[in-house]
């Protein structure tokens, strides 16, 4: 098996207005939402944005572990700061480290184990941080938002679903951290 170096997903600052993280979302502003970038408000942008070209935001636990053999070690360097990744959870802080996509089981509300992300395996966000809670289980990830972005420090924004924060998270401002970013 190849190691991989650090340099292949790190924590990428900034803000973001387009709802979403879990499912994929389409770069929005041509990149420029980063801290560093011509727009770190993140107005019109999308989590993508965050990310440079030729990098993505990172899948999930198993994206991040495939990148880095310690994980998040070395994402975070700065206090108050949380980078979210891709991965799903069907609530309870569970991540979703399984195969199951049986909507009937894994919805964002069962707290079943065993499920892949989907689209309605959208509790909570999940990645690397300073803030947030430690979630039980979710692989190389040690920080979660808790309902409705409660652990988290502003600006970060869940919405008003407490089942469905994967696909309606906004980050209206560059404070805070972002998004954890892998090589394509």
């Amino acid at each position: 098996m190849e190691r991989r170096s650090i340099r292949e997903r790190f924590g990428c600052a900034g803000g973001f207005t387009v709802p979403g993280i879990l499912i994929d979302p389409l770069p929005q502003c041509g990149f420029g939402g980063g801290n560093t970038g011509q727009n770190p408000e993140g107005l019109g942008c999308s989590a993508s944005d965050l990310c440079a070209k030729g990098f993505h935001i990172c899948k999930g636990a198993d994206d991040v572990a495939l990148r880095s053999p310690t994980g998040c070690d070395g994402a975070v360097a700065e206090p108050g700061l949380f980078f979210a990744t891709r991965q799903g959870s069907t609530g309870c802080a569970y991540c979703t480290l399984g195969d199951n996509k049986d909507p009937d089981v894994c919805t964002g509300e069962s707290c079943a184990r065993g499920c892949a992300t989907s689209r309605i395996t959208a509790n909570d966000l999940f990645g690397c941080g300073s803030v947030g809670k430690r979630p039980p289980s979710c692989g190389v990830l040690d920080r979660t938002s808790g309902d409705l972005c409660e652990a988290l420090n502003g600006p970060w924004d869940c919405g008003g679903d407490g089942y469905n924060e994967s696909n309606q998270a906004i980050k209206p401002g560059a404070a805070g951290g972002g998004v954890l970013c892998c090589a394509d």
